[in-house]
C-alpha cells in the first residue's frame, strides 16, 4: 500500500512499525511518537497515535495499576473520553459463537466508521473466561474500506511480533483474535497532532 489516507489524515508511517512493548502510552507521550513512529510502539501507542492525528484527544489522567500507563482496561472502562458503540457480551447472541459477533459488528456498523477503537481477546484467550482481564485485550482502530467494491473494512493494529498492519475483521478471527467490543472516541481537540 503506497498511502493510507483515512478522511483526509494521513497514516502511511503509521504502518510497518516494529512492534515494542516498551514503548506505550505511560512511557512515550503521543506528540513524541507521532515524530518518531519507526521507534516503534505497543497497540495502545498506535491507536492513541492514530487517534491524535485525527484530532481526537483522550486524556491520560485516569491511573492504572501499571502506573501512569492509559492502556486497553482504561479504554473500555473509560466514560469521558469515549463511548461504548457496542460489547459481544451485552446481549445474549451465542458468545461462543465468533459468527454471530462479527454478525452483530457488522449490522452495527461500527468497522465502516473512521476511528473507532475495536478491543480483541488475543489468542489464547477465551471471552468467557472470568473474571475478564482487561489489561490483555489488543486494540485497533478502524481505518475504512480503503478500496472501491470492498465489503470488509480494514482495522490498523500493532501485535506482537509487528510490524504494525492493516487486518480485516475476517484476518483477526483468521489469527485466532475474539472481537470484544467496539468504542468512540468523543473529544476533538482545536488541533490535530502531526509528526513534525
Amino acid at each position: 500500500m503506497e498511502k493510507l489516507v483515512v478522511d483526509g489524515i494521513d497514516l502511511s508511517n503509521l504502518v510497518g512499525i516494529r512492534y515494542d512493548a516498551s514503548r506505550h502510552p505511560g512511557s512515550v507521550r503521543i506528540d513524541e511518537f507521532l515524530k518518531n513512529p519507526q521507534l516503534g510502539s505497543n497497540c495502545q501507542l498506535l491507536v492513541l497515535g492514530a487517534l491524535g492525528k485525527a484530532g481526537f484527544y483522550i486524556g491520560s489522567q485516569i491511573k492504572m495499576d501499571q502506573g501512569e500507563r492509559f492502556g486497553s482496561q482504561e479504554l473500555w472502562t473509560d466514560k469521558i473520553y469515549t463511548k461504548l458503540l457496542l460489547s459481544v457480551t451485552e446481549r445474549p447472541i451465542g458468545i461462543l459463537n465468533i459468527d454471530a459477533a462479527l454478525y452483530r459488528i457488522s449490522l452495527e456498523g461500527c468497522a465502516h466508521e473512521f476511528f473507532n477503537i475495536f478491543f480483541f481477546w488475543p489468542p489464547g484467550w477465551h471471552p468467557l473466561s472470568a473474571p475478564y482481564d482487561y489489561k490483555k485485550m489488543h486494540i485497533g482502530v478502524s481505518v475504512g474500506l480503503l478500496e472501491e467494491g470492498r465489503s470488509d473494512p480494514f482495522i490498523l493494529h500493532n501485535a506482537k511480533p509487528g510490524p504494525s498492519n492493516l487486518w480485516t475483521l475476517k484476518d483477526f478471527v483468521a489469527n485466532k483474535y475474539f472481537p470484544f467490543g467496539v468504542k468512540r472516541a468523543l473529544i476533538k481537540s482545536s488541533y490535530k497532532l502531526s509528526p513534525r
